[in-house]
């Protein structure tokens, strides 16, 4: 049994139909506040982020070409070896020299 109609109510009569332009800020503004300059070279390795377990960590890399790579501790990627992955970056090594790659922020 049906207590009430389907039908929708009826509008108020009092209703404001009055078309109002929403507030948007200028776009200037709106990408200042939603972005920042991010500080990297894009001919370096660039780290976009590490997972896996503590004992076989793994990384995606960016590379000066532009592909991206997965890799692992022992692994080698333009001309360097990765020699540790942790939470925050990667240490890799290239002709006795050591140098960490952190994961932008």
């Amino acid at each position: 049994m049906l207590d009430t109609s389907l039908r929708p109510r009826p509008r108020p009569e009092d209703l404001d139909t009055t078309y109002r332009t929403p507030f948007v800020s200028s776009k200037g503004e709106a990408q200042s506040k939603a972005t920042t300059r991010a500080r990297m070279n894009p001919r370096d390795l660039i780290v976009l982020g590490v997972f896996g377990a503590s004992d076989d960590m793994r990384a995606l890399l960016r590379l000066p070409n532009g592909r991206v790579t997965q890799v692992g501790r022992g692994d080698r990627v333009g001309g360097r070896q990765v020699v540790a992955i942790g939470e925050d970056g990667v240490v890799v090594s290239r002709s006795g020299r050591t140098e960490r790659l952190e994961i932008p922020s």
